[in-house]
């Protein structure tokens, strides 16, 4: 079992301003926030500020390959997108991110599905930044897709209405689908509630039980958090979220979750 002080983040970004401070976070003060707060690995996900440049997630990676991993972005409608795919995870990439919100008629297009079908051929890894409304075309994907990991970003992106009543929640039609993991909530976020952010509590409760903690994986979202002190509190508050589950459960949701899915042997390029 983890020991519940290994911790790793599944949702961190380079190449973004922090909000209210205008700095460029790097990955060096990354690293040495997580050093701090116990967390010992990270995946990167290309920022939409940086467009499709992933060079600054590309240099994290192979910067410091025993501590990041790589979540790429691609423009999924030009024809030549399964080819730009391919070519990112030859460099080392983990997967790619996909930005739903709203389109989710994107999934049908014949270039997304080359990248779908790419990935799933590399088993590698597929990262939703989706609505509720988009659930039902995430559940049709994965159920085609069966070999691929797919990432549900900030569980779904619940309001305070599902946080108050965790059944209520958009999710429901990914629930039963084995190959979706949902990340956890941008805390400082979603929640209405100061840091640690208590709200939070009984949306995770409900989420463990519902699909189990090895389908759950913490995301801090650093540097979106407007916390002034904004990684320890999201720590904090993946600590208080689930504060009533065994701690088997934790260990996974923190660090065991994260491990598996990133860590998934991958098809290499012939």
């Amino acid at each position: 079992m983890m020991s519940p002080s290994m911790i790793n983040d599944g949702h961190v970004h380079l190449g973004m301003p922090a909000p209210g401070h205008g700095r460029m976070p790097d990955a060096a003060t990354l690293l040495a926030r997580m050093d701090r707060h116990g967390v010992s690995r990270a995946a990167v996900i290309t920022p939409a500020s940086c467009g499709w440049d992933n060079e600054i997630t590309l240099a994290a990676v192979h910067g410091h390959p025993n501590r990041f991993v790589g979540l790429a972005r691609i423009d999924i409608e030009r024809a030549t997108a399964a080819d730009h795919c391919t070519v990112l995870l030859d460099q080392g990439m983990c997967g790619i991110r996909i930005d739903l919100r709203g389109d989710a008629a994107v999934v049908g297009r014949p270039s997304t599905n080359a990248v779908l079908a790419e990935l799933a051929r590399r088993r590698a890894v597929l990262d939703l930044h989706a609505n509720g409304e988009e659930m039902p075309t995430i559940a049709r994907l994965a159920d085609r897709y069966r070999n691929l990991t797919v990432l549900v970003d900030h569980g779904g992106r619940p309001d305070p209405a599902v946080l108050a009543d965790p059944s209520r929640s958009a999710l429901t039609p990914v629930l039963d689908a084995p190959n979706v993991v949902v990340k956890t909530p941008n805390a400082s976020h979603f929640s209405g509630a100061p840091p640690p952010h208590p709200d939070l509590e009984p949306f995770h409760t409900w989420l463990v039980g519902a699909v189990g903690a090895d389908r759950v994986m913490w995301g801090s979202d650093w540097p979106v958090c407007p916390d002034a002190d904004a990684y320890p509190n999201a720590v904090a508050a993946a600590r208080t979220a689930l504060t009533g589950l065994p701690r088997s459960a934790v260990a996974t949701v923190l660090g065991g979750t994260f491990t598996a899915v990133f860590d998934a042997e991958r098809v290499v390029a012939p």
